[in-house]
């Protein structure tokens, strides 16, 4: 009968094989590291049966023990290299902490030294309200005034700039369809000039219309045609025309009623407007004869021998006429 093998468990021939004198088990020679020519004692004994009796554990245990703990140390190494890692992970963790804790601090500091300016903006802006209130202005309120005053000259100067090609029709009665294009074509046959259509850009009554309040009253003053040129050479024609033909009406013109007299002056501002009233009612006062304008200034004169004076703010009026 064939036996096995007690190492690799194959079947073995009695005469191939060696046996155990203790435990009576068959192994095939190389299993056992013995060469085939090798002379077996009969009190040969296998490596099962030669250890101790003390110890309880089997080689085959024994081999896996020493590879278990070959791997436990393994593990061990890279758990030891992962700590480490992990050491070093936290404590740059705990620099970046610190860092961050300092910035914290600083941006704390700087709160707090803004809040403090704050605060004392706070209090002189809360000063800076009660001297207002109490009258304590800072700034001068001459120079305001004076202030206020250039710029509303310098905007008046632009304001008369833009009408230097307009011109202002009066005294001519207005009346229900009429072409206020036609009546300054006639007024411009009656001066003796000759006024292109091209010349004209725009003609037209402005200011809000006025009614008769009964049928027995004077008809109500007719609103102003305000003419605007394309050329301001154009415009100079017609005044100085205007001026040789003063007293010119509107004879002629197929108006109803008896013919009036109409004037053409240049356009103002309504500042300048108010200035040249005020400028004719002090030269009355003063018995002045003259009062015109000319290219938006106003001018004034005591007779033909006096020299001119120039209007230009209402202080001047007091400088040449003196105060009322």
């Amino acid at each position: 009968m064939a036996n096995k093998c007690g190492h690799c468990g194959k079947f073995i021939s009695q005469t191939d094989g060696v046996k155990c004198s203790k435990c009576t088990s068959t192994y095939h020679r190389p299993c056992v590291n013995i060469s085939p020519e090798s002379r077996i004692s009969p009190k040969w004994i296998c490596k099962t049966c030669k250890i101790p009796r003390q110890s309880p554990v089997p080689a085959d245990y024994c081999i896996e023990a020493s590879v278990d703990s070959r791997v436990e140390s393994h593990i061990e190494g890279l758990l030891a290299k992962e700590i480490k890692l992990l050491r070093t992970e936290l404590k740059t963790l705990s620099e970046e902490m610190v860092s961050f804790r300092q910035e914290i601090a600083k941006l704390n500091t700087s709160m707090t030294q803004f809040n403090s300016r704050l605060d004392s903006v706070e209090t002189r802006v809360t000063s800076l309200e009660q001297q207002t209130k109490e009258g304590h202005k800072s700034c001068n309120n001459n120079e305001l005034v004076d202030i206020i005053a250039r710029l509303k000259r310098d905007l008046n100067i632009k304001e008369q700039a833009a009408l230097s090609n307009d011109l202002e029709l009066t005294g001519i009665p207005e009346q229900k369809g009429e072409s206020p294009g036609h009546l300054m074509t006639l007024v411009a046959k009656k001066l003796d000039v000759e006024l292109d259509e091209r010349d004209v850009v725009s003609v037209e009554r402005t200011g809000m219309r006025r009614n008769r309040e009964s049928s027995d009253s004077e008809p109500p003053r007719p609103r102003v045609i305000v003419v605007r040129l394309a050329r301001r050479s154009v415009r100079d024609q017609l005044l100085r025309a205007a001026r040789v033909r003063r007293g010119a009406d509107t004879s002629g013109f197929n108006i109803n009623g008896e013919p009036t007299r109409f004037y053409l002056n240049e356009r103002l501002t309504y500042a300048n407007k108010h200035l040249f009233h005020r400028a004719r009612q002090e030269a009355r006062r003063c018995n002045w004869r003259y009062a015109w304008t000319k290219n938006g200034v106003i001018f004034v004169k005591r007779d033909s021998m006096s020299s001119k004076q120039k209007i230009c703010m209402d202080c001047d009026i007091e400088k040449v006429f003196g105060s009322s």
